[in-house]
């Protein structure tokens, strides 16, 4: 295979993975619109799309590395950088290179967000169950809980 036949290769590769990106990016997304209105019996099915899309975009990513592989460089992100870094690439490639970082950068943002919204929407439900069971709905201090008869005996 020529080198411009495996530039194609990865090229195809990473707009794939481009796409990938995309449609995770699109899943957290909702996932932020789920976790932020508290629509709690949807976020299974966001979930579920959730870990499709990381596998799919796994899979992706592994193709891309076989690609760049195929070019002589390392079987992975540094040796697409080490590849785009050396001169040879297109200028297309280069291209779709930065919007898959840009989105895998976006992508990792949102996904903190949500871990963020999650955290949060736990801590309300604790303090939902505290109210419940007539206790305040404020966690404990650490000095009240040295007093507590459990844990200071």
């Amino acid at each position: 295979m020529s080198s411009e036949a495996r530039q194609t290769a990865l090229y195809e590769a990473l707009k794939d993975e481009l796409s990938g990106a995309t449609a995770l990016r699109d899943v957290l997304e909702r996932e932020a619109e789920v976790l932020t209105s508290l629509r709690v019996d949807e976020l299974d099915v966001v979930v579920e799309a959730k870990q499709a899309a990381v596998a799919t975009l796994q899979s992706l990513a592994d193709r891309r590395n076989a690609a760049v592989g195929a070019l002589g460089f390392q079987n992975d992100a540094t040796g697409v950088v080490a590849f785009m870094r050396q001169g040879g690439p297109t200028p297309a490639l280069q291209e779709v290179w930065r919007q898959l970082e840009t989105e895998i950068a976006a992508c990792s943002e949102l996904n903190r967000h949500n871990e963020m919204l999650n955290r949060g929407g736990q801590r309300r439900i604790q303090q939902l169950m505290r109210l419940l069971r007539g206790e305040s709905a404020e966690p404990l201090t650490y000095e009240q809980l040295a007093r507590s008869p459990v844990v200071g005996s």
